[in-house]
Formats: C-alpha cells, structure tokens, sequence
C-alpha cells in the first residue's frame, strides 16, 4: 500500500505556483536555501517562466519593468518576512505601501 505525505498545503502552493509563474511576468520565491518545500516551488515557477529566489527583503535590489509581479513563499517562510518582501516590492515599484 502507497500513502500520499504531501500535505494539502504544500500541493496548493505547487498548484499557485504553477499558475502564477504563467500569469505573472516574475515570481520571487520567498524562502530557506535549504528548504525542500521552497527549492520544488523555485523549481515550478523557473519551468514555467522567470523566478527569483530569496530568502528575505534585502535579497532584493531592483524588480524589472513588469506589469504582474507573484510572491509565493514555502511552508515554513514566516508570514512576516513574506509581508516586508511584499513592503520592498512596492517601494521598488513606486506603490505606496498599504
């Protein structure tokens, strides 16, 4: 007998992963180097179209001129450190932050 481990959580951020990286110009990864969870998101969003990787805010120096920008982060990523690469995105972008 065979057993799905793959939470529903994770299969989730695999299945807006996918999405994301067709709908959006670029996608920024949010999580450990070391994370499994965050290295198959990184991996879905690149076979798809341009990721980038990081693991927290300062990892961001410029985003390019795009229209559509997703943000996905891996399981065990604090929601906090999500929120401020959000935060850095907006002023990168010239939004004002919310």
């Amino acid at each position: 007998e065979i057993f799905n481990t793959i939470c529903d959580v994770t299969l989730k951020r695999e299945r807006i992963a996918k999405e994301m990286s067709r709908t959006c110009d670029i996608v920024f990864v949010v999580g450990g180097k070391h994370s499994s969870n965050t290295g198959k998101l990184f991996q879905i969003a690149t076979s798809n179209g341009n990721a980038v990787w990081i693991e927290k805010p300062e990892d961001i120096e410029r985003i390019p001129e795009v229209e559509c920008v997703g943000v996905i982060s891996g399981t065990s990523t604090p929601l906090y450190i999500v929120q401020n690469v959000i935060k850095k995105l907006k002023v990168l972008g010239g939004e004002e932050d919310e």
